[in-house]
């Protein structure tokens, strides 16, 4: 599944507010501005499985909690601490400067057998496909 990413986004973004970014980019869909999202929903949509660990899912959650600080998306209901009714408008974006790339080359960055930092990682590669790209 290839999915487009603002590229002036992940030039400002840190590493953890990638990942939920791109997990939320990868779940919306014109016209269905508001859905429900967990944490753990997210965790497994960029890691392609359940192995993910609490780091991780705490890194997702801190990028989500800052894409609500900065209006990317707006939270409608929280159904508890980790569930919520989002409305994400603010992930359409048009006549910008963007980014394409496959779903599962971001699960294979984020399922790296290593101890770096996974939205690091992350952030890195797609600033090199953004630099081939234009």
């Amino acid at each position: 599944m290839k999915i487009y990413l603002r590229k002036d986004l992940i030039k400002d973004f840190d590493g953890d507010t990638i990942l939920a970014y791109i997990a939320l980019r990868s779940m919306y869909h014109k016209g269905e501005e508001e859905f429900y999202v967990s944490i753990n929903m997210l965790c497994y949509r960029l890691f392609g499985n359940i192995g993910y660990t609490r780091t991780f899912k705490d890194a997702v959650y801190s990028g989500f909690s800052n894409l609500v600080q900065r209006g990317i998306i707006s939270i409608k209901n929280q159904i508890n601490k980790m569930e919520f009714i989002v409305n994400g408008q603010g992930l359409y974006f048009e006549d910008c400067f963007f980014i394409g790339i496959d779903l599962e080359y971001i699960r294979m960055a984020c399922g790296v057998d290593s101890r770096v930092d996974r939205g690091s990682l992350v952030k890195y590669l797609l600033t090199m496909v953004g630099t081939l790209c234009n």
